[in-house]
C-alpha cells in the first residue's frame, strides 16, 4: 500500500470509529438486561476510569511498539468489547465489555493524531488543515451511526452492537 493510501485507510477509520451504533440504544440493553441505575452510573465509571488511567501509559507503548500496530489492537478490543455487549446478560459482562472498549480506546485514542501528523509530515500536507477535514466530517458520522442504531435497535436491541463490531472489524483492516 503506497504512503497515500495508507494515510487515506487511517482518516477512514478516523471516522467510520466515530460511528458507534449502538449509542443511541445503549440503555434499552441495559434495562433489557434488568441493570439499575446505579449499576448503569459504575459501568460508565469503570469505562471512564480504564480509558483515563490507561490513556498515557498505552500511548508510551504505541511510541516504542509501534502505532499502526496499537491502532489495530485498540480497534480489535472496542470490537471485542462490542461483541461481548452483543452477548451480555450480567452486569458483570457489562463491565467487562466496558473494560475491553475503554482499552481499546485508550489504545488508539491518541495514536490516530499522531499517526495522522506523521502522515502528513511525510506526505508535506499541512495538518491543521487535514486534521479540520477530518473533523468536519466525523459529525456527520455521528449523526448517521445514531440513526442507524435507531432503526436497528427498533428491530433488536442488540443488532447495534453487531454493526459496532463490525465497524470496528473493518477499521482494524
Amino acid at each position: 500500500m503506497t504512503l497515500l493510501w495508507s494515510y487515506r485507510a487511517l482518516q477512514a477509520e478516523m471516522i467510520v470509529t466515530q460511528m458507534v451504533v449502538s449509542m443511541t440504544i445503549i440503555n434499552l440493553l441495559y434495562n433489557s438486561i434488568g441493570l439499575s441505575q446505579t449499576q448503569i452510573g459504575i459501568t460508565q465509571a469503570i469505562f471512564t476510569a480504564t480509558v483515563l488511567v490507561l490513556n498515557i501509559p498505552l500511548g508510551w507503548l504505541a511510541d516504542r511498539s509501534g502505532r499502526k500496530l496499537m491502532n489495530i489492537i485498540g480497534d480489535g478490543l472496542v470490537a471485542l468489547g462490542f461483541g461481548l455487549y452483543v452477548f451480555a446478560n450480567s452486569f458483570g459482562q457489562v463491565v467487562a465489555a466496558e473494560i475491553l472498549i475503554g482499552l481499546g480506546i485508550a489504545s488508539s485514542m491518541g495514536v490516530d493524531v499522531a499517526l495522522q501528523r506523521a502522515y502528513c509530515e511525510q506526505l508535506g500536507r499541512d495538518y491543521a488543515k487535514e486534521a479540520a477535514r477530518i473533523h468536519t466530517i466525523a459529525p456527520t458520522a455521528v449523526i448517521l451511526g445514531m440513526i442507524a442504531g435507531g432503526w436497528l435497535g427498533s428491530m433488536d436491541v442488540r443488532a447495534p452492537f453487531v454493526a459496532d463490531v463490525g465497524l470496528f472489524a473493518v477499521s482494524m483492516l
